[in-house]
């Protein structure tokens, strides 16, 4: 079995930093995730969680303009400047949607992946993009349990009634799962 690639912490972090710095105009809310957010010393990946500011572009060629996320808008011009490029994965196939787009940095060939949300699913969504993985399936199955899912785009349901709970912290995400708390550093 092919072991990951890992980067080291101190080479991520800046990187992560810096996509964090440009997108940050471009979104309401913007986040570091994953491995680097549990301040872990190696990372497999850069995993940055944001809800995009959504405005009316105009497109050179078109007579009206679009509703569009503004951080799509830089995400084209990165791909144009190959400061990011999209990444296949081992088919071939690539993960490029409205939520998830996954990369790989330009000068670094450190993955990086790009997850969107929207404000009423933040802290459900950061809870889970922080992972680990481990600790999401203790977080998945409290919450079947309890009569809830928890889908991976940040949105914690009711299974009997549909209704969406909308938690105000991470705190609350693990509270109204049965978990203990657990800053991301202790993850």
């Amino acid at each position: 079995m092919n072991e990951k690639q890992r980067w080291p912490a101190d080479i991520a972090r800046p990187i992560a930093n810096e996509l964090i710095a440009q997108l940050q105009p471009r979104c309401q809310q913007i986040c570091i995730a994953g491995s680097l957010r549990r301040r872990k010393l190696e990372v497999g990946d850069i995993e940055i969680l944001f809800v995009p500011r959504i405005a009316q572009v105009h497109m050179p060629d078109e007579l009206f303009p679009r509703i569009r996320s503004l951080v799509d808008e830089l995400f084209e011009q990165w791909l144009v400047q190959d400061f990011i490029r999209k990444r296949p994965d081992k088919n071939g196939a690539t993960t490029w949607g409205d939520k998830n787009k996954l990369a790989v940095h330009g000068r670094s060939w450190i993955p990086v992946d790009f997850f969107a949300t929207t404000p009423d699913c933040w802290f459900v969504a950061l809870v889970l993009r922080t992972g680990p993985k481990e600790l999401n399936t203790t977080l998945t199955a409290s919450a079947l349990r309890r009569g809830m899912q928890l889908h991976a785009y940040g949105v914690l349901e009711v299974t009997a009634t549909g209704e969406l709970i909308i938690p105000r912290s991470e705190r609350e995400v693990f509270q109204r799962l049965g978990v203990p708390y657990r800053e991301p550093a202790q993850r």
